[in-house]
């Protein structure tokens, strides 16, 4: 099955993780490999997606 819009699963693959830039160390290594968080630890990376909307959404939509 041929994707006509592959790149951008690419992109979404390679910029996953940029919201995880803002969590202290500790809580993003406990996070990434599925440790226990605390209540506030979890809370911090369950954000990270909307922590990258945010980073990202000042980016021109080059297509315009």
């Amino acid at each position: 099955m041929k994707c006509d819009d592959s790149w951008q699963y690419e992109i979404a693959a390679t910029i996953c993780l940029v919201g995880c830039i803002a969590l202290p160390d500790e809580v993003f290594e406990k996070g990434y490999r599925g440790e226990a968080l605390s209540p506030d630890e979890d809370r911090m990376f369950r954000a990270h997606p909307q922590t990258a909307a945010r980073l990202l959404s000042n980016i021109p939509d080059w297509r315009l």
